[in-house]
């Protein structure tokens, strides 16, 4: 039995369906330790733009 069949039972998910994640929902405990947030890229450092295919070869 793989983890996802599990996740698949307690939620109905039919096997078609594939599970890329599994996020939790809720509230945190009081008290309880969290680890600091992941750095993560803003859009701006990730995103390109492409030349614009109207402005010909040298835009």
């Amino acid at each position: 039995m793989e983890f996802h069949d599990g996740v698949r039972a307690a939620f109905g998910i039919p096997a078609r369906f594939r599970i890329p994640r599994i996020m939790a929902v809720g509230h945190l405990k009081p008290g309880a330790a969290v680890l600091p947030p992941k750095w993560r890229p803003g859009l701006g450092d990730i995103l390109s733009r492409l030349p614009d295919p109207s402005q010909g070869e040298n835009a």
